[in-house]
């Protein structure tokens, strides 16, 4: 499934590409080795959690992914991850985290989110629909009582300090008390899509054919 884009292949050797990636040069994750996720996205526990016919025992879903719908939030989450892995000198620009550091557990931090948010718009210049569907999966996870991430207060174990994304106080934040964290995050996403929603203008992206927003010059 994976196929490697050429000028990552040496950084990253597990990135792969879909339709979306190969349009806009942007790595998606989809096979990693030595990290805490497993090799296909069809057996992230996310994944499985959302896909099953009956919710596991002693956990709470607010309604089942079919087959499309968990195809994209792979896509999403995958082309997130691999922002995030990809070098900082390199033609796609990431953040340069560590293969060993990329968990789930990350997505309950508001600066890694805000970090991906600001580095698609430096792509593009300009908001889609994408980010918006981005963070409804997001307030989707960290929903109380159903959201998967709020259910698995374990990961936070595999989440160590990233310089300029999460620091050691929030991590000791997050292992005091996930479920606050968790909703501290579902405010902040809620407060971005509003944001987002606030400056999408009306047109369609010429390249990409997605309702797009132009960034005001003055963020105000």
């Amino acid at each position: 499934m994976a196929v490697l884009l050429h000028h990552e292949r040496r950084r990253i050797p597990w990135i792969g590409r879909t339709t979306i990636a190969r349009r806009s040069r942007i790595p998606t994750f989809f096979q990693a080795w030595s990290t805490p996720l497993p090799a296909s996205p069809w057996k992230w526990p996310l994944i499985r959690f959302k896909t099953a016919t009956l919710t596991a025992l002693g956990f709470q879903r607010n309604g089942v992914w079919g087959e499309e719908t968990a195809s994209q939030k792979i896509e999403h989450l995958g082309l997130m991850f691999g922002a995030l892995a990809a070098s900082p000198k390199g033609p796609v620009k990431g953040f340069g985290v560590p293969l060993s550091q990329l968990s789930f557990g990350l997505l309950v931090f508001p600066g890694v989110w805000d970090w991906y948010l600001q580095w698609r718009e430096r792509r593009r210049g300009f908001y889609t629909t994408w980010e918006e569907d981005m963070l409804s999966v997001l307030l989707n996870l960290v929903r109380a009582e159903t959201g998967w991430l709020w259910q698995h207060p374990e990961l936070v174990r595999n989440v160590k300090s990233i310089p300029g994304l999460i620091s050691e106080a929030e991590i000791a934040a997050a292992e005091r008390d996930w479920h606050a964290a968790c909703d501290t995050c579902f405010k902040h996403a809620s407060h971005r899509s509003k944001e987002i929603q606030r400056v999408r203008a009306d047109h369609v992206c010429a390249r990409g054919g997605q309702p797009a927003c132009r960034i005001p010059q003055d963020h105000g």
